[in-house]
């Protein structure tokens, strides 16, 4: 009954292509928010798993991307190489980190959060046990701190990293003063000298901080591309940029977690499956493809 309405009912001379752009581009919604719910859940499991899991991510968006482009007679066919497969975000708006509810976390990181902050503070500033602060500063960002002052201390340890100026507590604290105008204030000489004992929590603390960090960024990338998706004057081209751009970076912040020295190198497994063309549209794809080799808080996505 209904075929025989929409016959009787349908428009005189049907716009078949424009029906068939029409259904491409709410497939491709739907499809864009399953992984938006996927990236969210992905974010809680091993680091290779998310890293994996991101680059098929990836790929399933570039089909989308080439099958929108075919949609609307723009490109070449889809890559037959490839399977059939199910606004940009910036580091410095990403929300603060909320006070942790330890009861959120799995048993694995059950740590308190000011005692993370405390731990891998004492680890850079005083480099104990020997070695833990190139570990530290390797992996933590002071994206991850909730204690502004935790933070701006951070800040002022990286700054003084990236110098090759001396680090103790005395240099820290002077660097702190010197940023005031910039940052908080950070921690003193006497809090900071207290902060050694701590250092030898500094690899949990390291860990704790990071998958806090990353499941925060799950959450809001899951929360973004949905939004995107329900709102129809995001068009699919800078809907899949978007997803693209949100999973890349929930893909960096879990190689923090791996251990591995990431000073300015790529994420290879991620690099290796994404082929969203940088030549057209606009300039987030080209950041997505080329922003895994970059410094973090300085590009679209927080990378580290």
């Amino acid at each position: 009954a209904e075929l025989a309405t929409l016959q009787v009912q349908a428009p005189a001379k049907p716009s078949v292509a424009e029906y068939g752009r029409i259904l491409v581009e709410a497939t491709t919604r739907r499809q864009v928010v399953a992984m938006g719910v996927r990236l969210e859940s992905l974010a809680r499991s091993e680091p290779g798993q998310i890293i994996d899991g991101v680059a098929d991510a990836l790929a399933s968006l570039e089909v989308l991307d080439q099958r929108w482009e075919v949609s609307n007679q723009q490109h070449a066919p889809v890559d037959p190489d490839l399977g059939a497969a199910a606004p940009p975000v910036r580091a410095d708006e990403l929300s603060p980190p909320a006070k942790p509810n330890i009861e959120t976390f799995p048993a694995a990181h059950d740590m308190d959060h000011k005692m993370a902050e405390k731990a891998v503070v004492g680890a850079a500033v005083h480099d104990w046990p020997p070695g833990a602060r190139a570990r530290v500063l390797n992996s933590v960002r002071a994206i991850d701190f909730t204690d502004e002052r935790a933070a701006a201390t951070w800040q002022a340890v990286e700054h003084l990293a990236g110098c090759n100026t001396p680090i103790d507590e005395i240099t820290v604290a002077w660097q702190c003063a010197r940023a005031r105008a910039k940052t908080d204030d950070g921690l003193t000489i006497e809090e900071l000298r207290e902060t050694r004992n701590a250092a030898v929590l500094h690899e949990m603390g390291a860990a704790h901080l990071v998958r806090s960090t990353l499941t925060r960024v799950a959450d809001q990338a899951q929360i973004e591309i949905s939004r995107c998706a329900q709102d129809l004057r995001v068009d699919s081209a800078a809907l899949i940029d978007t997803a693209a751009t949100h999973h890349v970076t929930v893909a960096a912040v879990a190689r923090r977690l791996t251990g591995e020295h990431i000073a300015r190198a790529p994420v290879p497994a991620v690099k290796k499956r994404i082929r969203l063309t940088q030549a057209r549209r606009s300039p987030i794809t080209t950041a997505t493809a080329s922003a895994i080799d970059q410094h973090p808080y300085t590009h679209l996505v927080d990378l580290r």
